[in-house]
């Protein structure tokens, strides 16, 4: 268990929809709404705030069926309580899962295999009262045994006690077995759907590569999706495994891919392909030990292994965004399963320039009209099944808006090895890093231009999520950046360099570019001469090159600052932070959130 203090070293600001959506979440009639929301739109960002309201009335319980979706829920909510509750506010925050036994705890993620167990459902409610407020994540699952043991032990089945709620979340609220979410639930409280969050740049749009290579599949009379038996005899051959392996050699092999796969063993034999080939891959499933699975997905978000062949365990809570090609070697007539398998592509990465998401869609050579592809998903088709068209009484929809700016409508510099900077003409910036401890995000002005102006930094965002990292960069870059100097849409961009940028680029001899905006990113770095001479002094004064100015505005007046002065380490730190003071503050952030990770891991043994 870990007491968290609300402290506001987050400035985390939630999307219009999202503040809609707790909104409707809050005035809704009857206890027990349902949040439809697609892959990408913050589900648990959303109920994190609704939570840390209901937190006055009693202790919130959150249940999810996966490992991943407890450690991610506790992630965020830890950044979102810090940003949004009342500052000094303390609450603690816990986990009921294997061993882990935090029933104690303000605010639990549970798991529903370990919770629904009658000694651990007692030791929950003999340490609270009453559990006013329940989450369940995927709740289309909430019509299982296991589920339902749980909710009637709560008081949430039949007659609700007043002022409890039981909030169900899902991408996909209609299940492919017909059973009915009515015994569990009133109804939508809010919806927005996959179409909404692309034409709102939340998400990349699919586009598709039909391959058309699998004989045997029949359409059904019946409105049911095939099993998976089914699917597997006409899928896993080795005729089929060789031509998607062909197909992503040709169409992405430098994209960061998931299959989807019709079972454990076609999940190997594909993989056996890819390997064939030369292709780093790996393997994961429901039966993988919880320690290699981790590692295999710490190896595939790391770049190491390019394929990820999967069975079961990734169509619902993994996040990814750098995923940017699914192949689709399950087909299905079912909607719900295919958004959720497509969405593990869709989410936006600005820092690996993720402009779409390709899917291979396996496909039959005869024509099954219901078999659902990345056409029939961006035409409409199918939506009654995933929810969006369901509107009744009570029901607010997410907006059609126009598109609005997102992380991925603005250029972004990268200006060392995994720091992007976005920037306008006056000095205004928004710096994204990606550190050994999470994602920091920040907003402010450094000009030399402007000389009696104090260099501002303001960190808005430090914590694992990239998804939440880069949505806060957008919001940053959208209130704060003239979108003329950022915006990727912006036609300086793509002219040829100027007379002065070529000029410029030549006396530092470097290679002239295309575009005025590649000329522009060249020359926001500090000149070769400038490194030389900086990283002289930083080694001369043991001064780690994480503080190595990342502009030529910053190597300069760092330069003037202690070129020609014999200063000893100590006197140029100072001297440092006194010229770059947003650089010194984010890397004593870094630093300081480092040294509390590692004193936390060698409080509990890892290291």
């Amino acid at each position: 268990m870990q007491f968290i203090v609300a402290k506001h070293q987050n400035n985390l600001k939630l999307r219009d929809y999202q503040v809609e959506a707790v909104d409707a979440i809050r005035r809704y009639p009857k206890p027990r709404p349902v949040l439809v929301a697609a892959t990408g739109a913050g589900k648990t960002v959303i109920s994190s705030q609704f939570a840390v309201e209901r937190l006055e009335r009693g202790p919130v319980l959150f249940l999810a069926h996966r490992d991943e979706l407890l450690d991610q829920t506790l992630d965020k909510f830890s950044v979102v309580f810090d940003a949004l509750a009342e500052k000094g506010r303390e609450v603690k925050i816990g986990r009921i899962q294997g061993p882990d036994d935090d029933v104690e705890a303000d605010f639990a993620v549970a798991s529903v295999q370990t919770i629904s167990q009658p000694e651990r459902l007692e030791r929950w409610m003999a340490a609270h009262e009453t559990t006013p407020t329940v989450i369940t994540d995927e709740c289309h699952h909430a019509t299982a045994r296991t589920y339902m043991r749980i909710y009637h032990a709560l008081g949430f089945l039949g007659s609700v006690p007043e002022g409890h709620v039981h909030l169900g979340l899902t991408a996909t609220p209609y299940r492919t077995d017909k059973a009915d979410l009515r015994k569990v639930y009133d109804g939508v409280a809010y919806a927005i759907g996959i179409h909404d969050l692309i034409d709102m740049g939340w998400l990349v749009p699919p586009k598709s590569v039909k391959l058309e290579i699998v004989e045997g599949l029949e359409g059904k009379d019946d409105g049911a999706d095939w099993s998976d038996a089914e699917v597997e005899g006409a899928v896993d051959t080795p005729s089929v495994n060789k031509q998607i392996v062909a197909a992503w050699q040709a169409q992405a092999s430098d994209r960061l891919t998931i299959a989807f796969c019709a079972s454990v063993e076609h999940a190997y034999h594909l993989a056996e392909e890819f390997e064939k080939a030369g292709v780093p891959v790996a393997v994961v499933h429901g039966a993988l030990p919880k320690e290699e699975r981790r590692q295999t997905l710490d190896a595939f978000s790391d770049g190491n292994i390019r394929v990820l062949c999967n069975y079961g365990v990734l169509t619902e809570g993994f996040d990814r965004p750098e995923v940017s090609c699914i192949i689709m070697a399950r087909p299905t007539l079912s909607h719900s399963l295919y958004v959720q398998c497509v969405g593990r592509g869709l989410r936006i990465a600005p820092h690996i320039f993720k402009q779409d998401c390709l899917v291979l869609d396996v496909v039959g050579v005869t024509d099954v009209h219901r078999l659902m592809t990345v056409d029939r998903l961006l035409a409409g088709e199918d939506k009654e099944e995933s929810g969006e068209k369901r509107e009744g009484p009570g029901v607010k929809r997410g907006p059609r808006i126009a598109k609005r700016l997102t992380a991925s409508a603005f250029r972004w510099a990268r200006v060392r090895e995994r720091v992007w900077l976005a920037r306008d003409f006056k000095g205004n910036y928004v710096r994204v890093e990606q550190t050994q401890v999470g994602w920091h995000v920040a907003y402010g002005r450094f000009s030399t231009d402007e000389l009696s102006e104090k260099p501002e930094m303001h960190r808005v965002y430090f914590g694992p999520d990239a998804e939440m990292a880069w949505g806060t960069a957008a919001t940053y870059a959208q209130i704060g950046l003239a979108r003329s100097a950022v915006g990727a849409e912006e036609e300086w961009m793509a002219l040829p360099p100027t007379e002065k940028q070529v000029a410029a680029l030549r006396r530092r001899g470097l290679a002239v570019p295309q575009t005025r905006w590649e000329a522009a990113e060249l020359l926001t770095q500090p000149t070769p001469r400038q490194e030389e001479l900086l990283k002289k002094i930083f080694r001369a004064n043991n001064i780690p090159h994480a503080l190595l100015p990342e502009t030529m505005d910053e190597a300069n007046a760092l330069l003037n600052a202690v070129l020609g002065q014999r200063l000893g380490r100590q006197a140029f730190l100072v001297r440092y932070s006194m010229v770059l003071p947003h650089r010194w503050e984010i890397f004593r952030d870094v630093v300081q959130r480092h040294e509390e990770a590692k004193a936390a891991a060698e409080a509990i043994g890892i290291v």
